[in-house]
C-alpha cells in the first residue's frame, strides 16, 4: 500500500517527478489498475487545465491534417489524454515555460 502523500504541498515539478517515478514502476509491473485508479486521477487533478490549453492550441488553420483531426475528435479524447499524460510523466513534454505558473485561459 502506498503511503498517503498530500500532492497539494508539492510544486508542479515535484509532482511530475514523483508521479513519473510511480508511473514507471507501475508500467514495469504491468499494474494498469494503479495507473488508472491512483496515478492518473492524481495527475489530472493538478494538470487538466494544462491539457486543455495544450489541446486548444491544436485548433486553428492546420486542423485539416490527420493528426489534428485525431487530437480534436471527441471519440479519441481518452486516448489522447492518456498519451499526453504518458509523455509528460516520461519528461517528453514540459508543461509550460514555468511549470508553477497557471496556464493561460482560452
Amino acid at each position: 500500500m502506498r503511503e498517503e502523500i498530500d500532492d497539494s504541498e508539492l510544486t508542479n515539478d515535484e509532482l511530475v517527478g514523483r508521479l513519473g517515478e510511480e508511473y514507471e514502476k507501475a508500467l514495469r509491473a504491468g499494474d494498469r489498475d494503479r495507473i488508472e485508479n491512483d496515478i492518473a486521477p492524481r495527475f489530472w487533478i493538478r494538470f487538466a487545465a494544462y491539457f486543455n490549453q495544450y489541446r486548444a492550441e491544436w485548433k486553428g488553420p492546420s486542423a485539416m491534417l490527420e493528426a489534428d483531426r485525431y487530437m480534436l475528435d471527441e471519440r479519441y479524447l481518452g486516448k489522447v489524454q492518456m498519451d499526453w499524460m504518458d509523455q509528460v510523466l516520461k519528461g517528453e513534454i514540459e508543461i509550460g515555460d514555468e511549470m508553477d505558473e497557471e496556464p493561460s485561459e482560452y
